[in-house]
């Protein structure tokens, strides 16, 4: 698996190869990253739902459509009051379940996403349930 960390400008494109390097060596002495390709697949599609979940519930968080302004922090595109009970429904009743759902029939009845240890899948999959616990839709 390569990680690469693009940066555009209007005429070139920067590859941050090293930085990248250095994590996913770190990662994997760390043993928190599969070493078989399989499992880091397995790994990489977990953290891909879960950032489709955090996308899909960042609006019900911060009750705006865009987050905030990069250069004053404002909220951007505040959601209206039945935007926002709208937005709740949608999650509740459709995209949450069958989100959870794939991530659950994935899990099983294992401990962990991907092999017999602890991945970083699985610390992310913590992180969301923490965030998941204390927010309330």
């Amino acid at each position: 698996m390569v990680m690469y960390k693009h940066i555009y400008t209007h005429k070139h494109v920067y590859v941050q190869v090293y930085t990248c390097i250095y994590t996913y060596i770190h990662i994997c002495i760390q043993g928190l990253l599969p070493v078989d390709e399989h499992l880091q697949l397995s790994c990489d599609g977990v953290h891909e739902s879960l950032a489709d979940i955090n996308v899909c519930l960042r609006p019900q968080w911060y009750g705006v459509v865009c987050g905030r302004s990069p250069t004053t922090g404002e909220l951007l595109v505040p959601l209206s009051d039945e935007q926002k009970s709208s937005t709740c429904e949608f999650l509740n009743s459709l995209i949450l379940p069958k989100r959870f759902g794939m991530l659950e029939a994935q899990l099983g009845s294992k401990d962990f996403f991907c092999g017999d240890k602890m991945t970083t899948a699985d610390l992310s999959w913590y992180n969301l349930k923490q965030q998941e616990t204390k927010t309330k839709f």
